[in-house]
Parts: structure tokens; sequence; C-alpha cells
């Protein structure tokens, strides 16, 4: 496969393919999400019932509204995880919020870090199976659990170098370009609309550095679980890979992140246009549609890297 933009497109086709050809693998993955949160909704569920219990009219509100007065009362008492219960996780803000806290670098609260922590590991063992799947084309379930208990040490160790090298990331270059000088810049500017292109032009420049981080290990994982490679021979090749491949791995991100804001953008503007049509079970259906999509996209994506790889 040719280190070209038509190369990348090539394994973005290949990797949508093969991953519309594991559905019960995907179906799979997203009930193990789910089930790994289910342990955290449970404190949040009983702060929200107790709450509801002292204040009843704020339950009797018709619709699909929530009374704003208990939503604000609530907020100024929980604690916890039940201090995260707020207007962003409904509908299309979840989404516009992550994006939002990924620019610029927003501290997420202490009580997230034991959930954040538990998808980390059990991404770790999903790596082990779906890549597995998807360079070895080993489709029984067998397979998948066995992949991902063998490369899951590994796989671990390359998350937790991936989640310090993020943080790096944030406290270095994001704190200059966005700090110092963004600062420095915005400061010589008379008008607000040249500092806000100012900013989105150093967002997509860490985003440039955010992707490129994200690539070397995402070919990391590939090494290891495709080529039997140790972790950091498999973080050398991976740069190395990323290196000589910018062009085509530049790209290929490049068309699924396109796919994902097209997508997001479609889902917002419906979320603004339906009103209150897309309310009530309507708009909890098409949230978690939203939630599948991603995480195709993200299986997606590593199948098409599994397919670049191929290429070398």
């Amino acid at each position: 496969m040719s280190a070209t933009p038509r190369g990348a497109a090539t394994a973005a086709l290949q990797g949508c393919a093969a991953t519309l050809r594991a559905p019960g693998m995907l179906i799979g993955v997203l009930l193990l999400t789910i089930v790994s949160v289910v342990p955290f909704v449970f404190p949040v569920q009983s702060a929200v019932l107790e709450s509801l219990a002292l204040n009843p009219e704020a339950a009797n509100v018709g619709g699909s509204e929530i009374d704003p007065e208990w939503w604000l009362e609530f907020r100024r008492h929980a604690s916890g995880l039940a201090a995260t219960f707020t207007p962003a996780i409904l509908g299309f803000a979840a989404p516009l919020d992550t994006f939002s806290a990924l620019l610029d670098g927003t501290r997420q609260p202490v009580m997230l870090l034991l959930p954040i922590a538990l998808s980390a590991v059990l991404w770790a063992f999903i790596w082990g199976g779906a890549l597995n799947r998807f360079a070895r084309n080993e489709r029984s379930f067998g397979a998948f659990v066995r992949a991902g208990f063998r490369y899951f040490v590994p796989l671990l160790a390359v998350t937790a170098i991936a989640a310090t090298a993020s943080l790096f990331l944030y406290l270095t270059v994001h704190a200059l370009l966005l700090g110092v000088v963004y600062d420095a810049i915005a400061g010589s500017l008379a008008s607000e609309p040249a500092a806000f292109a100012v900013r989105v032009l150093l967002y997509a420049v860490f985003g440039g550095v955010l992707v490129a981080a994200n690539a070397v290990f995402a070919f990391a994982r590939i090494g290891i679980v495709g080529s039997a490679q140790g972790v950091s021979m498999a973080i050398r090749d991976a740069w190395s890979f990323v290196r000589s491949r910018a062009v085509s791995v530049g790209a290929l991100y490049g068309l699924f992140i396109l796919l994902i804001f097209v997508t997001a953008t479609a889902y917002g503007v419906g979320e603004i246009y339906g009103g209150s049509r897309v309310g009530g079970w309507r708009a909890v259906v098409i949230g978690q549609a939203f939630i599948g999509f991603r995480l195709a996209m993200r299986l997606a994506l590593a199948a098409a890297q599994v397919r670049l790889a191929a290429g070398r």
C-alpha cells in the first residue's frame, strides 16, 4: 500500500469494512463498555432519587424537561460522582464538552480517575482481541478472549506510557502554545476575531502533536499483537513508521476525524432544530447510537492502521 493519501483512503475503507464484518465483536465491545460504567451509575442514581424524594414537585415536571431550580440545588450539594451530573452529560452537550476539554486541557474531577483507569484497563484487554482479529482474521469468541489475556500486560504498559506522554504534552506543549504563545500574540491584536483565529490555529498545532503521539502508540500496539514485539521495540519501530509514513498516517487520521466531525455536526443540528421532538426516549436512542458510532469508528481506525502497517 503506497505512502500516499490514496493509500490512506484505501486503508480507511478496508478498516470500515473489517469492522462491519465483525458485528458480534462490535456489540460485545459495546456491552463491555456499558457494563464497566454500571457500578459508577448507582451512586449518581441513588443521589438523584434521594434528592427527588425530598423535592417531589421536581419529579412531576412534564415531558422531557428537568426542573432547573431543582438541578441547581442538587448540584450545589452534590459530592463525589453525583457532582458530575451536569447539563454537559445530556445530548450533544456531552461530546461537545469532551471535545472542549480535550482542546483546552481541562482538568477532570478527581472522582473520575477511577472510571477512567478502569476504562484504560478494559481497553488494554479489548485491543488484544480486536487487533488480533484484524491482523489474523481469527473470528471466534475464544480467540478474542485468549488474545485479550495474552497481550494484556504489554498493552496495559503501552497505555500507561501513552497516558504519561499525554500528560507531559499538556504540561509542556499545551501550556506553551495556549498559554505563553497565545497570550503574547493576542495581546498585540486589536480584534477578538483575530485573537480567536490565532487560538484556533494553535489548537490545530497542538491537535497535530496529539495525533502524532496517538499514532505512535496505536502502531506500537499493532506491533505487539501482530509481530509479538516487546514494548520498547514496538514503540521505537512505531515511531520510525509514523515518521516515514507521516503523509499517509496523517491522511488516515484526517479522514476519520472528518467523518466523526460531520456526523457530530449532524447530531448537533438535529438536536437543536428537532427541539422537543427529539427529547425523551428519542434523545436517549440517538445519543446511544452516536456513542455506538464513535466506538465503531475507534475500531475501524485500528483496523485501518493494521492495513496500513501491513503495507510497510
